[in-house]
């Protein structure tokens, strides 16, 4: 009958519900029988600091103050499992963690750290992978690199060199390190130039002196470590160029202007006596600007100019020197002509007389006997610092002229 299907349907839905719940206790039974799993709080915010053949593993410790140790496992490069145990002492909710591991070989790893309690309970695993620097990173290092010389130049008393770094486009180059030698002979100075500098005016260094140089990098943001390129090394120039005050090309006039005729005035910073300024210093024939000696016939306020001096006085220390004078044009057209470029130290007025050049000047050339290629090159010698004159000295009239395009004064 229909109730006694019933019946035996839902006899049968029984037996499957109970069959069913036994397999369902023996599946959990494994688990109820172990108990309840206490897991010790874990190294949290775990993060790696790399450094040359060691690593810093660092992170918080906030949950409970039961940890009393921790392992801390990786696999070494060659293959082999390596760990390390350490003890831990908590004392406050806020105790960092704070590893070094040393001696490690360098290459990538993989870190897996886990706490313990003192009933040996441990938290969950925490994993970071990290890697390892030493010789063979520091050896791909590229040191920063120069362009052309090192320059010497002198300046105020003082040796300036100057250097032109190339870019270096490397995010880890940090800084590079310069050392060089003082002209003071007192030794050497060290200073760190920035890798976004692409210049470097040195005041003190000796020239020729020896510069050496390397960059220092990070190779990551973390690193515990610094690592250096190779040195590099080079010496400065030892000639060099002094400055010197309206040096030409052109040259300037002061402020009296075109006093002369409308055309000549006296050249700016230098210094000139009477018969010079006589007919001015300064010409603007055919727009050139020149330093300028000169006379004509008629025509320019004095006819004959004798022992005119245009010169400026300066400081050197010992050392070999070059003055070198660059011409516009010298034309003594059958005229007195006698012009020196001229070189002398201790008289009053800065430069002999013509007269005197060759026994009271330290060097002398004289125009135009002396002229290659438009221009007069005096070389002298100081043995000792001392105040310098150089510039022009001669005596000249009818239709004569001298002018100077720039000038220039160099070690030798």
């Amino acid at each position: 009958t229909a109730m006694k299907s019933l019946k035996l349907f839902s006899a049968g839905v029984l037996g499957c519900l109970l069959v069913s719940c036994g397999d369902m206790l023996e599946n959990i039974e494994q688990y109820i029988d172990k108990g309840e799993t206490i897991y010790v709080g874990k190294v949290d915010s775990l993060k790696l600091y790399p450094g040359r053949e060691r690593i810093g593993l660092r992170g918080d410790l906030r949950y409970g103050l039961t940890q009393t140790r921790c392992t801390i496992s990786w696999l070494h490069p060659s293959g082999e499992e390596q760990s390390k145990s350490i003890d831990i002492v908590r004392t406050s909710p806020d105790d960092k963690f704070d590893v070094v591991l040393t001696d490690m070989q360098e290459g990538p790893y993989e870190f897996t750290v886990i706490t313990y309690d003192g009933l040996g309970n441990k938290s969950i695993p925490v994993t970071a992978n990290g890697y390892v620097y030493g010789d063979l990173y520091e050896q791909s290092l590229v040191n920063r690199s120069i362009e052309g010389d090192i320059v010497t130049s002198y300046e105020d008393g003082e040796f300036i060199a100057t250097i032109k770094w190339l870019p270096l486009n490397y995010e880890e180059a940090q800084e590079t390190c310069l050392t060089y030698e003082l002209a003071d002979g007192s030794g050497q100075k060290s200073i760190k130039v920035n890798t976004g500098d692409n210049r470097s005016v040195i005041t003190g260094a000796k020239p020729g002196g020896e510069f050496e140089w390397y960059t220092v990098y990070k190779p990551d943001s973390l690193a515990i470590d610094m690592f250096r390129s190779d040195v590099s090394s080079q010496r400065s120039t030892t000639q060099y160029r002094i400055p010197v005050v309206n040096a030409g090309n052109p040259f300037v006039h002061d402020d009296r202007g075109l006093a002369i005729l409308g055309r000549f005035g006296y050249v700016k910073g230098w210094i000139a006596n009477a018969a010079a300024e006589a007919n001015g210093t300064f010409d603007t024939w055919g727009g050139r600007n020149s330093l300028s000696l000169w006379t004509y016939p008629n025509y320019s306020p004095v006819g004959t100019i004798e022992n005119g001096k245009i010169y400026q006085e300066i400081e050197l220390p010992a050392g070999s020197y070059r003055f070198d004078v660059y011409m516009n044009s010298f034309n003594p057209n059958g005229s007195p002509y006698e012009i020196y470029a001229a070189v002398a130290t201790g008289l009053t007025e800065g430069l002999p007389d013509v007269a005197e050049v060759h026994t009271k000047a330290i060097g002398s050339a004289k125009c135009p006997d002396d002229v290659t290629d438009n221009r007069l090159s005096v070389s002298f010698t100081l043995d000792k610092p001392m105040k310098v004159a150089f510039g022009f000295v001669g005596t000249l009239g009818g239709d004569a002229n001298f002018n100077v395009s720039y000038v220039e004064l160099w070690s030798n």
